[in-house]
């Protein structure tokens, strides 16, 4: 298979309809700028080029279509839940981040232990089970309406990223400050691990 080959098979990467539209010429304008260089050198550059600009292009048009969808065709309550679900998990990055700019500003007390400890794995919980929630609610409605499975509606992550994306954020959120199996190193106390987060994953990383 030669190369030409093989970068037009990476255009079947984009977007059906870009692709149906600008592939073969994408194909055909690399292809007559090859045979236009006149030496191996620049064939060389022009490849480089080529290979690099092809997987910025492909993500940005899929992105593009992604949100182009994500606007009109994915019910109001999924994107205002989405939404929501990044707020709950906005307390978690932000007390990270200050903990790793400041390490003493965290407050020392018991009360301030609980607000913590429900702002770094309380929150993101509830974001878990809200996107659940939503996505398990709409794929009813689509299945009402439309009868389409659960798992079609997984399958339509161009409708649905945002929501599910949050989603298994939350849950990778969850599962490390409450349930990692290494106890000498996470010992369940989500305050103590966000104030210790460079050693918790130094002794991590050792096992």
């Amino acid at each position: 298979m030669s190369l030409l080959t093989a970068y037009e098979k990476l255009t079947h990467l984009y977007p059906k309809s870009y692709r149906e539209t600008y592939g073969p010429q994408m194909v055909q304008t690399l292809a007559d700028m090859l045979h236009d260089q006149p030496n191996s050198r620049a064939r060389g550059i022009t490849w480089t080029k080529a290979v690099l600009d092809l997987p910025i292009n492909i993500i940005k048009q899929n992105f593009m279509v992604m949100e182009a969808i994500y606007t009109t065709e994915t019910p109001q309550f999924v994107r205002r839940n989405s939404q929501i679900s990044v707020f709950l998990l906005a307390p978690f990055f932000i007390l990270v981040t200050l903990n790793e700019i400041l390490p003493s500003a965290l407050p020392q007390t018991a009360t301030w232990d609980d607000i913590l400890q429900f702002l770094v794995a309380g929150m993101p919980g509830f974001a878990f089970l809200l996107c659940v929630a939503t996505f398990f609610t709409w794929a009813a409605a689509e299945h009402r309406q439309n009868r389409k499975s659960v798992w079609h509606n997984l399958r339509g992550i161009r409708s649905s990223w945002p929501l599910v994306t949050v989603g298994v954020l939350s849950l990778m959120i969850v599962a490390f400050m409450l349930g990692h199996d290494s106890v000498h190193c996470v010992m369940g106390n989500p305050v103590k691990e966000v104030r210790n987060l460079n050693a918790t994953f130094l002794c991590l990383r050792q096992d």
